[in-house]
């Protein structure tokens, strides 16, 4: 049985609280003056718009938190590239990001953190690049991907998890007929 999922995208976030700002400031500047008229136009200060100001904010912060996390991917310390996965978003620019780790990254669970970000996804870039990932020499974060791939809910898939059937690893092989069975109903 499918659960129901409702991706809530940052951007989606950011338009909400622009909004409520929005909502929150020209509610609070329609009231009148004690002399029952509202301000003239020399009076009122001009304002940008709450929900540009806010969307514009929130493109720096971030675009800079992403150079930050893409800067601490060169770390040698496979911890730090494991805590910097967290914050690249796996669409839009970090989407690359996260496929060259899942792909390059010495460390398993590294790659395996890679592939988790990368269930998040809604591209077909990211569902082709975990599915490459289905060779992975090591069985945990084949696992990974294997569970990637059911969060994505691409039925296409099947028919690559089905090799998994015979992988030497007997919880691959168990991950992969679960992820099947999902992916069926």
């Amino acid at each position: 049985m499918h659960s129901l999922r409702i991706p809530i995208r940052p951007e989606l976030l950011i338009w909400i609280a622009a909004g409520l700002l929005a909502l929150t400031f020209g509610v609070a500047g329609c009231g009148s003056d004690e002399g029952g008229e509202a301000p003239s136009a020399e009076e009122a200060i001009p304002m940008e718009p709450p929900a540009a100001a806010a969307l514009e904010r929130a493109n720096v912060d971030e675009a800079e938190e992403l150079a930050a996390a893409m800067q601490e991917l060169e770390s040698s310390d496979p911890e730090e590239r494991s805590d910097a996965l967290f914050d690249i978003e796996p669409e839009g620019p970090g989407l690359q990001a996260l496929l060259e780790v899942l792909s390059d990254d010495p460390e398993p669970e590294v790659r395996g953190l890679a592939a988790r970000q990368l269930g998040y996804a809604e591209s077909p870039e990211a569902t082709a690049g975990l599915v490459s990932a289905l060779d992975d020499p090591a069985p945990a974060v084949v696992i990974e991907v294997v569970v990637a791939l059911q969060m994505i809910d691409d039925s296409t898939v099947i028919e690559s998890l089905e090799k998994l059937l015979q992988h030497p690893d007997a919880e691959v092989r168990e991950a992969a007929e679960d992820a099947i069975d999902y992916l069926s109903d």
